[in-house]
């Protein structure tokens, strides 16, 4: 019987500012829970930051959160000893939490952002594997060793019992790359966190503008910040609203967009803003925008952002990736930058009909539909359906979509 989870994570389970797949997922569970942190960076051994041997242990909001021993860079260690090392210390925590049968009981989680993990996973041999592919990380501009990343994710599928992907692009690519079978299950959202409305945070009610405009998230290499830029350019009277961190921006002319955003009147840049208070900020917009480049990364993704925003309910405008079909008749979407100016326009439009009710209903009643807590029970129910399952049989539950 399947009662635990173990999260192998993308990022510091307290990590200001955002939010990310393996930390909702686990939040999600409704059982025990582990979450492992990434290790430290070998720079940690400069100030001895962190535990030479052992796993260091908190708890923080009901999950088991494990850091571990600060990591041998493989050039000294060839024989790769401090992964067996580290894996059997770890073995040892988790019996310890979970108990001697973790691996008959546990469903252990990982994201194709972490492929590095995948020689310690190995040695724990974990009966319940699930791989989950969230994005193409190989087309981001940052330095993998693709070879490397490709052979750790081959392994990590082969032993996996479910491999899940967040878009159609994604599970085209593993079945092609790894001839691994591969189901399709998009993001998700915390519904009842993001539905309710919230008090206007103090900031919001300095900002002018008839209409309020925002994004939030990274502002990264993928944000259209050009289209941004042709958007505020066109609605001098409205205020676009930017929250969120800076950053890797890798071209010049992206580069150029961002700091001429910078000097717009009506564009403010409010910075990071908490996780926790993120709603209020979003249900104080009017539109909602998501403007990605189009490239073949944000061609295989499939953004948190939509789904927070859709529960949030009001108009969203976005650009540059692919919508499910399900979501098409609850956003104004263009592939191109000469389209988001048609969808601005239709976005404000609602606003300002006898539509705008209807439409936000349908949005939450669609995020209401898509919450972690159901994606976590096609994965479980997957992982259970896998016992049962003979591999030709497999291979064609695994290819049903969500």
């Amino acid at each position: 019987m399947i009662k635990n989870w173990v999260t192998f994570g993308m990022s510091e389970f307290v990590t200001p500012g955002f939010q990310d797949t393996s930390r909702l997922m686990t939040g999600a569970w409704s059982g025990a829970k582990i979450y492992v942190q990434p290790p430290k960076p070998f720079s940690a051994w400069k100030k001895l930051d962190g535990k030479v041997l052992q796993w260091e242990q908190r708890q923080i909001d009901g999950v088991t959160v494990l850091q571990p021993p600060l990591p041998v860079p493989s050039r000294m260690d060839p024989l790769r000893w401090s992964v067996k090392l580290h894996a059997a210390t770890l073995n040892r925590e988790m019996t310890g939490y979970l108990g001697g049968d973790w691996r008959d009981t546990s469903i252990v989680y990982v994201t194709n952002w972490t492929p590095y993990l995948q020689p310690m996973i190995s040695q724990l041999r974990p009966k319940y594997l699930v791989v989950d592919f969230v994005d193409d990380i190989l087309k981001f501009p940052y330095k993998w060793d693709a070879n490397r990343v490709s052979t750790q994710l081959a392994q990590l599928t082969a032993e996996s019992c479910v491999v899940v992907a967040v878009s159609p692009a994604l599970q085209d690519q593993i079945q092609r790359n790894f001839q691994q079978s591969c189901a399709v299950l998009p993001n998700a959202v915390n519904e009842t966190f993001f539905t309710a409305p919230r008090k206007v945070p103090e900031v919001v009610n300095s900002l002018g503008g008839r209409i309020r405009i925002g994004f939030a998230g990274t502002l990264n290499h993928w944000i259209d910040f050009q289209s941004v830029k042709n958007l505020a350019n066109m609605y001098p009277e409205n205020a676009f609203v930017l929250m969120g961190k800076r950053g890797h921006i890798v071209s010049a002319e992206q580069q150029q967009a961002f700091e001429e955003l910078q000097e717009m009147k009506n564009v403010h840049f409010l910075g990071p803003v908490l996780y926790n208070e993120l709603p209020a900020y979003l249900h104080n917009m009017d539109v909602l925008l998501l403007p990605r480049c189009p490239s073949e990364s944000s061609e295989a993704s499939s953004p948190l952002k939509l789904y927070e925003y859709l529960a949030v309910g009001k108009p969203v405008v976005t650009s540059g990736f692919p919508i499910p079909a399900a979501v098409r008749q609850l956003v104004y979407h263009s592939p191109t930058e000469q389209g988001l100016v048609s969808s601005m326009k239709e976005a404000i439009q609602e606003l300002q009909s006898n539509r705008s009710r209807l439409k936000r209903e349908q949005r939450q009643a669609f995020a209401k539909q898509h919450t972690w807590e159901k994606r976590i029970q096609w994965i479980a129910q997957m992982v259970e359906e896998s016992e049962t399952l003979n591999p030709v049989q497999q291979r064609g539950a695994n290819r049903q979509s969500m």
